[in-house]
């Protein structure tokens, strides 16, 4: 079986988005070495995932929409004339706007630029408002990475429910426990951490709630003094207004931004740390959780959108709007050694 899948977010560096399509085509390489797989994307790429991959590189003019226009309407146009079994998007809206002679399968993270349209730029909203509807009705199979996605997908578009397939995401193998003292002892050398400390990992952005964090972790620090924070992710949209609040509230001294961090000292953070605090207002899935709890770190995140789903009764569930009602679970997970215990192993 020909499979062609498209690898745009690799090209992007895209950060969750890029890990999901990696992650993907690694264990179909591993598990199911009778297909043949074809990475079809928008520019030459050295990064290592492309290495001796068979690829179709369709380049794109740097012109406003030029890139949507192209993949909706020239993908299809230019792939007809290969032979595939299988076409997937595995991020949103693929070339699916015109009829190929294969199957379609597309893949839907969140409705974020439906839900959120601020966040994103207006041509992705427009394109997801208008192009969606008309990709929904050509795709073969609809996979959402949740129930909850499905369930917002459903609220916007009428969707055959025999098309859609809830498939979650996977986290992969590489995070769990760690028990390897030099690694460890390296970790801490590196990143010279002597002391107790709260995890955030996402983008620095409005939806991932970081406000709450900074306050649950400003209100904590007067029964926890020792405790720092440290804040894993991308500067996004509106990151100064992160910044400020850092300052504001006096906290500077004890929160660290370290910006992108390689996969293996991210697992190593999930590993140490007392607990990772995950208040945000919505998600498709919320991979940071699943990764967190796989290491076994307690977890303390919001009760809204796919979070309660993925993260079932290993965690501890907030009103991402309550600062109080965060520093509160923080401080029971802080105090409490048999809770935390309990969360590890349930994570």
């Amino acid at each position: 079986m020909k499979i062609g899948i498209i690898t745009d977010a690799i090209d992007d560096n895209a950060a969750g988005m890029g890990t999901y399509v990696r992650n993907l085509c690694d264990n179909l390489k591993k598990n199911y070495t009778s297909h043949d797989l074809v990475y079809i994307h928008y520019k030459k790429n050295k990064d290592t995932f492309y290495h001796g991959a068979h690829e179709i590189i369709i380049p794109f003019r740097s012109l406003p929409l030029k890139r949507e226009i192209r993949k909706v309407y020239d993908f299809p146009h230019i792939l007809r004339h290969r032979h595939f079994d299988i076409i997937h998007e595995p991020v949103q809206i693929g070339p699916f706007f015109l009829q190929g002679p294969y199957k379609k399968v597309l893949t839907i993270h969140d409705l974020t630029p439906l839900l959120f349209p601020l966040t994103h730029k207006f041509s992705t909203h427009l394109h997801h408002r208008y192009g969606l509807p008309r990709v929904l009705r050509r795709v073969d199979r609809v996979i959402c990475v949740s129930e909850s996605t499905k369930k917002d997908l459903l609220s916007f578009f009428p969707v055959d429910l025999k098309k859609i397939k809830v498939i979650y995401n996977g986290v992969d193998p590489s995070f769990a426990p760690i028990k390897d003292k030099y690694r460890i002892q390296k970790f801490h050398h590196d990143f010279q951490i002597d002391f107790p400390y709260l995890l955030f990992v996402g983008t620095l952005e409005p939806r991932k709630n970081l406000v709450t964090v900074l306050d649950a972790f400003s209100m904590i620090r007067k029964k926890h003094s020792d405790l720092r924070l440290f804040i894993v992710g991308r500067k996004g949209w509106k990151y100064h207004a992160i910044y400020d609040k850092i300052y504001n509230l006096g906290i500077a001294k004890h929160t660290i931004l370290t910006g992108m961090i390689p996969e293996e000292d991210l697992i190593m953070f999930f590993n140490r740390a007392e607990a990772f605090i995950y208040p945000s207002l919505y998600e498709g899935f919320g991979l940071p959780v699943a990764e967190a709890m796989r290491c076994g770190c307690p977890v303390i995140t919001s009760s809204i959108s796919s979070l309660p789903e993925v993260a079932g009764d290993a965690a501890l569930l907030v009103n991402p709007y309550d600062p109080r009602e965060a520093a509160a679970a923080l401080d029971r997970v802080l105090s409490d050694s048999k809770l935390r215990s309990e969360m590890r192993e349930k994570g």
